[in-house]
């Protein structure tokens, strides 16, 4: 979906590097939204939640038929494996593409925690009852639950697209992969350091720098990968990359990291807390030695 959605944004629109943010920011909207929505409704821990999801889904399935008609380009698929986009896997011959869809697989699965476990932290914290000042008793009224309080990477995601648009073709790849990738550790180490000293204020930092981790490595690289690539095939390479991070890459990090968090007994102990972050956190790490180590910034000079 996020493919198909990305693809049809970047055609239809006249300088994709400055305007693609500006189109993405309405997804973020809509997060943002809906998390708020959610905890205002005291349903954090509601099936009803995925109902109401559900009935979402069904009628932006409707205004799809509303997208501007965006045919397919390039030539017609000649065989079964042009039919099934696995000619794709031919971007991996590209040194630079290639570190790029690798360390999105890679970092996509530390990723799979802070949907998962974030909320679960907040709680517990919540429960702990230490706000901290004004300031954080006001943030506690407005935004009363952990699906809300999660909502805080979409308020700084905003502020990370507009740049993203101000920025435009001036992006470039590699510092901004590694400044994600920066705020993404310390976003993990925030986390351990909330579990042991026990303060929401800590989450909720960490949870703020979500927003400029996921914009400027997610949408710099679904950029960056529709100017690297033929016409005929950005909409596979699209499709490539959201196979790799959003399919295999969570996948696999919602497997790992749930027999991360049983080994750790995060959940069960504030010290299990600060031993699950801290190894996603060197996770991480290692992510950012590849790219760094990998990425041929000479090779990719406009990039």
């Amino acid at each position: 979906m996020w493919a198909l959605l990305t693809k049809i944004a970047l055609v239809n629109t006249d300088d994709p590097q400055k305007n693609f943010p500006l189109y993405r920011i309405w997804g973020t909207l809509g997060w943002l939204f809906a998390g708020v929505l959610v905890s205002w409704l005291a349903l954090d821990e509601s099936a009803l939640a995925g109902k109401l999801g559900a009935g979402v889904r069904l009628g932006l399935g409707g205004l799809c038929f509303m997208l501007p008609r965006t045919p397919p380009k390039g030539n017609r698929a000649r065989s079964l494996k042009e039919a099934l986009g696995l000619s794709a896997f031919s971007l991996f011959e590209n040194r630079s593409l290639r570190v790029y869809f690798v360390t999105s697989m890679l970092f996509a699965a530390p990723l799979a925690a802070h949907y998962m476990y974030a909320p679960m932290l907040l709680k517990q914290l919540e429960e702990l009852g230490r706000h901290e000042g004004v300031v954080a008793g006001v943030l506690t009224w407005l935004l009363p639950g952990p699906t809300a309080q999660m909502s805080l990477g979409q308020i700084t995601e905003l502020v990370a697209m507009l740049i993203m648009s101000w920025l435009g073709a001036r992006a470039r790849v590699k510092p901004l992969v590694v400044l994600a990738m920066v705020f993404g550790l310390t976003r993990f180490a925030l986390y351990a350091a909330a579990g042991h000293y026990g303060l929401i204020t800590l989450m909720w930092l960490g949870v703020s720098l979500h927003g400029p981790t996921y914009t400027f490595f997610s949408i710099t690289g679904q950029m960056f990968v529709d100017r690297r690539v033929s016409e005929g095939m950005r909409g596979q390479a699209q499709a490539l990359l959201g196979l790799l991070s959003g399919s295999i890459g969570h996948t696999t990090g919602a497997l790992s990291c749930g027999l991360l968090f049983s080994a750790t007994q995060a959940g069960q102990t504030w010290l299990g807390w600060t031993i699950f972050w801290s190894i996603l956190a060197l996770v991480i790490v290692f992510c950012l030695g590849y790219f760094v180590v990998g990425y041929n910034q000479k090779q990719s000079s406009t990039d």
